[in-house]
């Protein structure tokens, strides 16, 4: 199966995917995944989002983002 692929060698449809699933729009989750900030598999060139970890990401992600607006 064919991916499609950004020109970097991103995984669109794997980022969509994690972009669908955390809000974040897929250039933010791009980035994020290219820093290793968001925990991600990648198998066979595509892109998988652990489940767990990326829950976890996200609930780290929400507190920090509710700390800066409560300051």
């Amino acid at each position: 199966m064919q991916t499609e692929r950004h020109q970097h060698g991103y995984d669109l449809h794997g980022l969509r995917r994690i972009s669908d699933y955390t809000g974040l729009s897929i250039w933010k989750v791009r980035d994020l995944v290219a820093d290793r900030k968001i925990p991600v598999a990648r198998i066979g060139g595509v892109f998988f989002a652990r489940s767990r970890s990326l829950l976890q990401w996200m609930e780290k992600h929400e507190a920090e983002n509710n700390a800066n607006v409560a300051r």
